[in-house]
């Protein structure tokens, strides 16, 4: 995986999968959010899945989708809580 440091406190990636977390953790990581609506592509692994994984390795999950019926402009409140 390769990150890309947005902020001090925040990085991104492409799609992650529930395989991804220990190392995501072991990298130093406390959380994850999840900006992909379930169903997005097919193949993408369900939401529920990355946060039962993520939780497993110690890591806050969020999800805060942005597509389909979620526009940005509503959810960069709930994006930036998380």
């Amino acid at each position: 995986m390769k990150f890309t440091k947005i902020h001090l406190h925040l990085s991104t990636t492409g799609q992650i999968g529930p395989e991804d977390m220990e190392a995501i953790a072991a990298t130093g990581f406390r959380s994850i959010i999840g900006n992909r609506p379930d169903g997005e592509e097919d193949g993408q692994p369900a939401w529920s899945v990355l946060e039962a994984a993520a939780r497993d390795h110690g890591l806050a999950a969020r999800h805060v989708p942005v597509g389909d019926s979620h526009t940005v402009g509503e959810q960069k409140d709930a994006f930036a809580a998380a």
